[in-house]
């Protein structure tokens, strides 16, 4: 059998290249490596200044794969990514007229795509009008459903905001088993939902060389959470749970890289409850500089919450990239973590927004600290065989090909 031609695939996103969203980076990547011809319509129009970027966008010059509306900043039914959870802006006709047309305009002069991929439903939403109006030309689209789309989005704008959108596309994919239900209970259909998870390159993250299973109880517990600086993150409720163990584990400290809005008042928080010297705000970091720290760490910590947004995460990358480095996990029982993160087998869990349920899994884990080697382990083997990008890559390939040639596969 001959080997099927390769597809031409846009990836609707709002920015690019954005360092908290390395999943469309990887997808990107993917599909290169596989041959297929890559489009990157960032709709906002506005070119991120982020420079903590990791090096597979300047590997592929991915740069040069992005289309940009030239009218500023549009996120037309977008985030704000600073009042994570917010209602979006509501916009006047004119400027949302504005802002459509500017957008219709970049998307007049792209070829005909085989697929387009959104990354979030309510990009979804953009594309499902753009196509009707013919400035978007595509065989299929694809809608990725991933969190905040389809938790805070849908309170903002109501349960009916995706019907249409769901019966129209050709597939829905949703990155853990806990939004494609989601999916299904905003009208999509059973059958055209799919479950894929966001890759993690584990060729970047392999096991940590040179670590002692069995420190001194004496020696230095290294803790390291990432993300945003956000409600949804939980950084609040981990520095509380830190200050609940300082006295019990007194060489405990917590770096926390990132950045966002909640800067300041956590600063204040670890201030007030004393632990203002075991907790450490990082900041932002380069890809490459990440590792390092979890190369250093002892376990990593993601202590999602759900605000009052109602806003949550999948299974996050920070999670998968340190079990793909085999270092173990403590995290939240919260949205889609569950799937990823098994008591005892490949983590520690606890619920949500719990200081003192959180601390106690910390303890948990230290009184565990001989099974570290086996935990890691089995979190690797885990993240190779379900989220590793050859293996998502592949299932986003069939996926495609299911759609453009019914029975095909990729060899």
């Amino acid at each position: 059998m001959s080997t099927p031609p390769p597809m031409r695939i846009a990836l609707m996103v709002e920015d690019f290249p954005v360092i908290s969203e390395t999943f469309v980076i990887n997808i990107a990547a993917g599909l290169l490596e596989h041959g297929h011809d890559v489009t990157v319509l960032a709709m906002s129009g506005q070119k991120p200044s982020d420079g903590a970027m990791h090096r597979t966008v300047e590997r592929w010059n991915m740069e040069s794969l992005v289309r940009r509306p030239r009218a500023g900043r549009l996120l037309i039914g977008g985030f704000e990514r600073d009042t994570e959870g917010a209602v979006p802006s509501q916009w006047g006709l004119a400027r949302r007229t504005a802002a459509f047309a500017a957008q219709a305009a970049m998307l007049a002069t792209q070829p005909r795509f085989d697929v387009v991929h959104c990354q979030f439903a309510h990009l979804g939403l953009a594309a499902m009008r753009h196509r009707r109006m013919g400035t978007l030309r595509t065989d299929h689209l694809v809608v990725h459903v991933r969190g905040q789309d389809v938790t805070s989005f849908v309170r903002a704008h109501g349960e009916d905001v995706y019907r249409e959108l769901f019966d129209t596309a050709d597939l829905v994919v949703a990155n853990c088993r806990h939004f494609r239900d989601r999916a299904i209970e905003l009208g999509a259909p059973r059958g055209s939902v799919e479950v894929i998870g966001s890759a993690v390159d584990c060729t970047r993250f392999t096991p940590r060389e040179g670590v002692d299973p069995e420190p001194a109880s004496t020696d230095l517990l290294r803790l390291v959470a990432v993300g945003r600086l956000v409600p949804k993150k939980g950084f609040d409720t981990a520095i509380r749970a830190i200050a609940e163990v300082a006295d019990d584990l007194p060489g405990i400290v917590l770096d926390i890289i990132g950045e966002g809005p909640m800067r300041s008042e956590l600063e204040a928080l670890a201030h007030d409850l004393g632990v203002g010297d075991a907790v450490t705000l990082v900041g932002a970091l380069p890809h490459e500089a990440i590792v390092e720290r979890f190369a250093d760490a002892d376990l990593l910590l993601a202590p999602s919450v759900t605000p009052a947004s109602g806003d949550q995460d999948a299974p996050v990358n920070s999670l998968k990239e340190a079990m793909a480095m085999e270092l173990p996990v403590i995290a939240t029982r919260h949205g889609g973590i569950p799937e990823l993160v098994e008591e005892g087998v490949t983590g520690y869990l606890a619920p949500e927004a719990d200081p003192i349920g959180l601390a106690d899994a910390v303890r948990r884990a230290v009184s565990d600290r001989d099974r570290w080697g086996t935990i890691g382990g089995i979190g690797r083997q885990r993240i190779l065989e379900e989220y590793d990008l050859p293996v998502v890559t592949s299932k986003l390939i069939a996926a495609y090909r299911s759609l453009t040639t019914p029975g095909a596969a990729e060899r």
